[in-house]
């Protein structure tokens, strides 16, 4: 079966799963990535609402080995969900 992917949601923002989103955006794949809504959080903050998210996000890119290979369309295209 042959097929092609169009668009990824990685759920879970942690130390896999913001590296595996990076590993599609490295490849040029729209990624969306998700995780819970912190405990609190209201629906009209949406900083503190992303705030796992944004924490998976940062460490991935400060990561060693670097999880992405650079800054390109690929990376600036995705929907990290903030």
């Amino acid at each position: 079966m042959k097929g092609r992917i169009d668009k990824v949601v990685v759920l879970g923002a942690g130390t896999m799963g913001a590296r595996i989103a990076a590993h599609f955006a490295n490849a040029g794949v729209p990624v969306a990535l998700l995780d819970i809504v912190p405990p609190g959080a209201t629906p009209d903050a949406p900083v503190e609402r992303n705030k796992i998210v944004r924490a998976g996000l940062e460490a991935a890119k400060k990561s060693k080995p670097a999880a992405f290979f650079y800054a390109g369309p690929g990376r600036q295209d995705c929907d990290w969900k903030f």
